[in-house]
């Protein structure tokens, strides 16, 4: 029986453990909050639907039109790239396209998979008007 009982006292000794370190984790968290590395999309560009610009061949030809191509969220709209170029590049947009690209199948070996897709936007801006990307 003296074997149960120093087991007992064990469980006993690790669960206060737990709850200490969970009281100094709580109070921590409240003095010291983790710095979060700034990227595209924080508290500073709230509401933005910008990933980043989609920099090919294509896009380089169509920015000789007026027309850029960004990466955007899976959940953004027209309204909401719109709004965010506009405020992000400070100019005035006329026309918005969206295409959403499909994942691509890989194999490597016999594992199959499937390359995540994403979704972009082509927003052709008011004549006169340009954003350096390039």
């Amino acid at each position: 029986m003296a074997l149960l009982d120093f087991m007992k006292k064990k469980e006993k000794e690790e669960k206060q453990k737990r709850t200490r370190k969970s009281e100094t984790a709580d109070t921590s968290s409240v003095e010291h909050p983790v710095p979060v590395a700034p990227t595209l999309i924080d508290e500073h560009h709230e509401g933005m639907s910008l990933i980043a610009p989609h920099i090919t061949e294509k896009s380089r030809n169509m920015s000789q039109q007026n027309g850029y191509v960004f990466e955007v969220l899976d959940a953004a709209t027209k309204m909401s790239v719109k709004d965010s170029v506009e405020r992000m590049y400070k100019v005035h947009v006329a026309d918005v396209r969206m295409i959403t690209v499909p994942g691509k199948p890989r194999r490597r070996g016999l594992t199959k998979g499937l390359k995540k897709g994403y979704k972009k936007a082509v927003v052709r801006l008011q004549n006169g008007e340009s954003i350096d990307l390039f």
